[in-house]
C-alpha cells in the first residue's frame, strides 16, 4: 500500500467564513508562466513559459480539438505540455513535455527540434498532440510529430515510451513492422494520408506499459478481407507484440469467428487487457477479454485465453429477460486491477433509442446489473427514472476496489428538466469504502453543501462534463454553477462534497500571501477516468488533483495538491563486469541503478558516447577487436547524474588449431578439422578445410594443421 501523506485544509476562495477540511493538501504551484527559476523551464536565463498547453490543440491531419491539461500519477508525479517564450525560441523549439518527478526541479521529456533518441542523426520531434500520460514509476508516454529526411506524410509520426528513461518510439508510423506478419508491412493509416494516431488511441497502465489500437499501411490482402487493417497490440513484458489482429479467428470448439473490427483497448496492471469487438457472426460489439478467470468465471489479477463476455442475441443480460444486443458505447467498457469489467450495453433489437443498461461482475461476485434504462433513479424522488434508451449512461469508471460509478441521465418528466437531468451516482458505501448498492452522489441542479464558503453561497450544482475515480472509489469531478463558473469539487470518505478550486475566486500561490492571482479558468485533462482504467487522471489513488489554472492578467500555471516529495539523484546498484571474449562472441554489460525515476542511461566507451546505446543493457552482438576499451554508463535524472564503475572489455584471437572453439588444445581439434576437410574435399566450393588458405583442399592442409596444433599443444597460441 502506498503511504498516505498528512491531510491538511484547503481554502478555495481568498476568505472563508466556514472553512471546509478537505482529504487533500494545498494547492501548490508546479510551473509558473514568466519564470525562469525552479517553476520553469530549466532552459537559461530569460527563457520562460508563455502558456502551459501543447502547442498544437487542432491535430495536423484530422482538425480534432485536443485539450492538452495535466495529468497525475498514483504517486503524484505530474506531467504537463508547455509554449516557450523569450530569446531564441521560435516555433520551431518553442514547446515541450515536462514533468514534475521529485525536488524542486522539473525535467524535461521532450521538445520541439531536439533530436529523437534512437533514431538516426537528423531526426527531430515536432508538434506534440494529445495530452501526455505519466505512470506511477514516473514514466511518460507521449504523441509527436516527427522531423527528418524520410518524415512527408505517412511516415511523420510516432508514440514515444519513456519506459526505459529515453522517449523512444513505441512505433514510428510508416516505418515499424508490424510484428507477425509475413511479409513484414508496417504500422500507418489505411491510406498515405492517414494514419493510426489521429483517431484511434493507447492506454497506459501503473508500470509504463502501453497497449495500442493500430492501422497497417499498404497491404492489399486476398479475400475474405475481416478488415485486416487494424490490431491491438502490447509492450507488456518485452517488446511491442500482438495480442490480435483484423481476420485473427477464435473458436470455442464448435464455433469459428473472425475478428472484423475493434475499439481502442483498455489495460491493466497485470497486462491483462479489454476491447470491443465486431466479428463476422454474432453481430454486434462484443467485449473480449484476455483477463485471468477464477473457477467460478470471474476476473483475477492476470491473464489467460481470450474469451467474451456475452454473446449477442442469446446471452441474458442479468437483471432483466432480455438478451444482449451489443456494447453501444465504445467509451463505456472498463477493466481494473483486479481483474473485474464494467460496460454499458443495449437489449434486444439494439441501435439508437434501444433500452439498455451498465452490468459489471465488480460488486458481488457474478456479472450483475448495476443501472437499467427506465429504472428507479436512486437518491431521487419516487417516481424519478433514468432515461428510457441506453444512451442514460453518459459516461462511467470502474475503480481498482471494485467500485462502479456512471454520470447518468435522467428521464425528463415533472419535475425533472433540462437543469436537473444528470448526475453522477456510485457504488461506493460511505461508511465501509467496499462496494455496495447504486447511491446517488451529486445531482445537477441541487444546492452545494452549506459552509462550503462565501464564494458558494447561493449556489447549484450544474452540468458534471468530467469526473475521475481513484483506487479507493472517490469521486472528483468538475461542474458548472450557476453564477456560470467551473469548480472542482470531491468526494470524502463519508460521501460529503467539498470544493478544490473556483473560477472568479483568488488564489494564494505559495500559502504567504506574497503572491494572490485571481482565477479566470480552470483546466483539469479533459477525459473521464478511473486511475486504474489505463486512463490520463486530474484525481489519483492519493486524492490529489493536477490543474491548470489560468489567472486574469494572462498569467497561468500548473498545480497540484500533492505534496512535494524529495529527488533522489541516481546511483549505482550493481556496476558493469569486466569481461574477456574472443572476437565474434556476443558480450553484454548491464548496470542496476536506483533513484527517481525515470533513470536515463548513456553507454560510452572510452569516455566517448556510443550512439543509441541508451538502456541499462548494452549488447553487442559480435564483438570486434575495435570493441575493446573500457565501457561505464552515465545515469541521468532531474536531481543529478553519476557514472557507473568502469568495466573492461577485452578481446581475444581465436587459437586456429583450437578448431572445435571449446578453448583447449585437445584430440578432439583434430578429429573436428578432419571432418570438415573431407566435407570440403567432396563439397566444393566449400573451403572450410583450406587450412593453408592457398585455395586448394589437399592432403597437405591436414599435415599443417597437425603442425599447428602440436605446436599449440606445446607453446600455446
Amino acid at each position: 500500500m502506498r503511504p498516505q501523506h498528512q491531510q491538511v485544509m484547503i481554502l478555495a476562495a481568498a476568505t472563508v467564513v466556514a472553512p471546509v477540511c478537505l482529504a487533500v493538501g494545498p494547492l501548490r504551484p508546479v510551473a509558473l508562466t514568466g519564470t525562469s527559476g525552479p517553476l520553469g523551464p530549466g532552459l537559461g536565463p530569460g527563457i520562460t513559459f508563455s502558456s502551459m498547453q501543447l502547442i498544437k490543440t487542432v491535430h495536423p491531419e484530422f482538425g480534432t480539438f485536443l485539450p492538452a491539461g495535466p495529468s497525475i500519477s498514483g504517486t503524484g508525479a505530474v506531467v504537463f505540455g508547455g509554449v516557450l517564450g523569450g530569446p531564441g525560441i521560435t516555433t520551431a523549439n518553442g514547446s515541450g513535455i515536462w514533468a514534475a518527478r521529485g525536488g524542486s526541479v522539473l525535467s524535461l521529456v521532450a521538445r520541439r527540434g531536439d533530436a529523437v533518441p534512437g533514431l538516426a542523426a537528423g531526426y527531430t520531434f515536432g508538434e506534440f498532440f494529445r495530452a501526455p500520460q505519466i505512470c506511477d514509476t514516473g514514466a511518460v508516454t507521449f504523441q509527436s510529430m516527427i522531423g527528418g529526411n524520410d518524415s512527408s506524410v505517412g511516415m511523420d509520426e510516432g508514440t514515444f515510451s519513456e519506459r526505459s528513461g529515453w522517449p523512444m518510439a513505441l512505433i514510428r508510423e510508416g516505418v515499424t513492422i508490424v510484428p507477425e506478419t509475413s511479409p513484414p508491412i508496417v504500422f500507418g493509416g489505411t491510406n498515405l494520408e492517414g494514419d493510426p494516431w489521429g483517431n484511434n488511441g493507447w492506454a497506459l497502465n501503473r508500470l509504463g506499459e502501453t497497449a495500442l489500437r493500430c492501422f497497417v499501411r499498404d497491404f492489399n490482402p486476398p479475400a475474405p478481407q475481416f478488415n485486416p487493417l487494424f490490431g491491438v497490440y502490447s509492450d507488456v513484458g518485452g517488446p511491442l507484440a500482438k495480442h490480435y489482429r483484423g481476420g485473427d479467428s477464435w473458436t470455442d470448439g464448435t464455433q469459428t469467428i473472425h475478428f472484423t473490427g475493434c475499439s481502442n483497448p483498455r489495460i491493466n496492471d497485470s497486462g491483462a487487457f479489454l476491447t470491443v469487438r465486431l466479428t463476422d457472426v454474432a453481430g454486434g460489439l462484443q467485449p473480449w477479454t484476455n483477463r485471468a478467470l477464477d473457477g467460478s468465471g470471474f476476473g483475477v489479477p492476470g491473464v489467460g485465453p481470450l474469451h467474451r463476455i456475452f454473446i449477442p442475441s442469446i446471452t441474458i443480460a442479468p437483471g432483466t429477460a432480455a438478451v444482449f444486443s451489443s456494447v453501444w458505447s465504445l467509451l463505456n467498457f472498463h477493466l481494473n486491477s483486479a481483474g473485474r469489467i464494467a460496460f454499458a450495453a443495449d437489449l434486444n433489437e439494439g441501435g439508437p433509442g434501444a433500452s439498455g443498461g451498465f452490468w459489471s461482475d465488480a460488486r458481488f461476485g457474478p456479472l450483475q446489473l448495476v443501472a437499467l434504462s427506465g429504472g428507479p433513479a436512486p437518491g431521487t424522488p419516487a417516481g424519478v427514472v433514468f432515461n428510457t434508451n441506453a444512451q442514460f449512461v453518459l459516461s462511467s469508471a470502474l475503480a481498482d476496489n471494485n467500485v462502479v460509478v456512471i454520470r447518468g441521465q435522467l428521464l425528463q418528466s415533472a419535475g425533472v428538466g433540462a437543469g436537473n437531468d444528470t448526475g453522477i451516482w456510485s457504488t461506493r458505501s460511505t461508511t465501509t469504502g467496499l462496494p455496495g448498492n447504486l447511491r446517488l452522489v451529486v445531482r445537477e441542479g441541487s444546492p452545494v453543501p452549506a459552509g462550503s464558503g462565501p464564494d458558494y453561497d447561493g449556489l447549484n450544482f450544474g452540468e458534471f462534463s468530467r469526473f475521475w475515480v481513484n483506487a479507493a472509489g472517490r469521486v472528483a469531478f468538475i461542474t458548472q454553477h450557476n453564477d456560470f463558473t467551473q469548480a472542482i469539487w470531491i468526494e470524502q470518505a463519508d460521501g460529503t462534497l467539498a470544493p478544490v478550486v473556483k473560477e472568479f475566486t483568488t488564489l494564494d500561490l505559495y500559502g504567504d500571501g506574497s503572491d494572490v492571482r485571481f482565477i479566470s479558468q480552470i483546466d483539469p485533462v479533459f477525459n473521464t477516468a478511473a486511475t486504474g482504467g489505463s486512463l490520463a487522471t486530474a484525481f489519483n489513488d492519493q486524492g490529489d488533483i493536477a490543474v491548470r489554472i489560468i489567472f486574469a492578467g494572462g498569467s497561468e500555471g500548473i498545480f497540484t495538491t500533492a505534496p512535494s516529495v524529495p529527488c533522489q539523484a541516481p546511483a549505482q546498484t550493481a556496476p558493469p563486469a569486466t569481461q574477456a571474449v574472443l572476437a565474434g562472441d556476443p558480450v553484454s554489460f548491464t548496470v542496476g541503478s536506483s533513484g527517481t525515476g525515470p533513470i536515463r542511461h548513456q553507454w560510452r566507451r572510452n569516455g566517448v558516447p556510443i550512439p543509441a546505446a541508451q538502456l541499462a543493457t548494452l549488447a553487442i552482438s559480435s564483438a570486434a577487436e575495435s570493441d575493446a576499451g573500457t565501457y561505464d554508463c552515465v545515469l541521468t535524472n532531474p536531481c543529478g547524474s553519476t557514472i557507473s564503475s568502469p568495466a573492461t572489455l577485452t578481446i581475444g584471437t581465436p587459437c586456429p588449431a583450437d578448431f572445435d572453439g571449446n578453448g583447449s588444445i585437445e584430440p578432439t581439434d583434430i578429429a573436428a578439422f578432419v571432418n570438415a576437410w573431407l566435407f570440403s574435399l567432396t563439397n566444393p566450393p566449400d573451403l572450410g578445410g583450406d587450412f593453408d588458405h592457398n585455395g586448394t583442399v589437399e592432403p597437405a592442409d591436414i599435415a599443417t594443421f597437425v603442425s599447428a596444433w602440436v605446436a599449440a599443444l606445446t607453446n600455446g597460441c
